[in-house]
């Protein structure tokens, strides 16, 4: 999966470096937001334990599948034993259903499709591009003239600069139950 082409970029940033180059900062970019986000597409997660709610590490669109393992036995859920809550990100265990349970029992596996999120990417590898075009290590302060540019000092500047554009794709905690 690409999210930006080099002539996508090039409509956004302009730059000297060539073709080549752009695709390596791309590729960079995207394999970070792959590592921190995930694929886009269908996401499956676990967990172990008990509880009556289990909070997604993304906000699902939908549920695909919930399958409970416990002792043995292999269960998978109908589509009335849980409720995905308007937010996407909680699930909660229903009393009632085809396989009733008033909680999650032993190991839960939930696959889901995670809210499309494709145009937060876009921006995502826009700015992590654009970090890495413009990191000025060392730098503290140039003047020419009246004019006077000054840069946060060092790489811990812009390791924080890069960690909040990535929060941005709000990856969130992993599948935990809430008690």
């Amino acid at each position: 999966m690409t999210i930006l082409t080099v002539d996508d970029f090039r409509e956004h940033v302009t730059t000297s470096l060539g073709d080549d180059a752009v695709q390596r900062l791309l590729d960079a970019a995207e394999a970070e937001i792959v590592r921190y986000a995930g694929e886009p597409g269908t996401a499956t997660e676990s967990y172990h334990g008990q509880g009556r709610y289990l909070t997604l590490s993304r906000p699902a669109a939908s549920i695909t599948s919930i399958t409970e393992y416990r002792w043995g036995t292999t269960t998978t859920l109908a589509a009335d034993d849980y409720f995905l809550d308007p937010s996407g990100v909680i699930v909660e265990r229903l009393w009632g259903g085809t396989n009733a349970s008033r909680h999650w029992r032993g190991r839960s596996v939930c696959t889901y499709v995670p809210v499309d999120d494709a145009d937060i990417r876009i921006g995502v590898q826009l700015d992590l591009v654009n970090l890495a075009l413009n990191f000025n290590p060392g730098a503290t302060m140039e003047q020419i003239g009246s004019w006077t540019e000054q840069f946060a000092q060092g790489a811990q500047a812009n390791r924080a600069l890069f960690d909040d554009i990535l929060s941005r794709l709000n990856a969130g905690p992993s599948l935990v139950v809430v008690q």
